[in-house]
């Protein structure tokens, strides 16, 4: 039976983590365990905000899980479930970690079967990504929760410049049974 993998990925947004999650769901065969998913069916009515303010409430309501869980929610009742209900699958790949404190807590609970993957790219094209303003980005990236998540490169076992290697490459690095250093 093939080991237990779970790779944590962090970084700011925009900086391709959807991507790179598609690269290794398609090619590799790790299945996705979405926080953002979760936090959709406790907030009723995103669908009829605008994408920054959706963005803003999912935050909150994130913080707000964060506060009354320790930052285990998303173990517990997100990742914990899942993997527990599919046994059968052994890579899986939780794609937005935003604070150190749910990195400790994967790794806790999951051990040594936990990879924590940090994306980076110059400030200059994550704006143009954002397909924000100036000022509009300048007010995301001053969110906690994006601070927060632009440092957890310190902790991380690897990290990849988006835009140095293709989703792909970078895939094919986490893919591998070598594990870093």
């Amino acid at each position: 039976m093939a080991e237990l993998r779970i790779v944590l990925l962090s970084g700011p947004f925009k900086v391709g983590k959807s991507t790179l999650t598609a690269a290794l769901s398609e090619a590799f065969g790790f299945r996705k365990i979405s926080s953002s998913d979760y936090l959709r069916t406790l907030v009723p009515g995103l669908d009829a905000m605008d994408p920054a303010q959706s963005r803003l409430r999912l935050q909150e309501k994130g913080d707000q899980l964060d506060a009354e869980t320790d930052y285990r929610w998303v173990v517990d009742p997100v990742a914990a479930t899942a993997i527990a209900q599919a046994p059968q699958i052994t890579g899986w790949l939780i794609d937005a970690v935003r604070k150190r404190r749910q990195v400790d807590h994967f790794r806790d609970h999951f051990g040594n079967a936990v990879e924590h993957v940090h994306l980076i790219a110059p400030e200059s094209t994550l704006l143009v990504r954002s397909g924000l303003t100036q000022e509009a980005y300048e007010t995301a990236i001053a969110h906690p929760n994006e601070v927060s998540s632009r440092a957890l490169g310190e902790i991380a076992d690897r990290v990849f410049d988006t835009t140095t290697q293709t989703p792909q490459q970078i895939a094919s690095h986490i893919s591998s049974k070598e594990r870093a250093p």
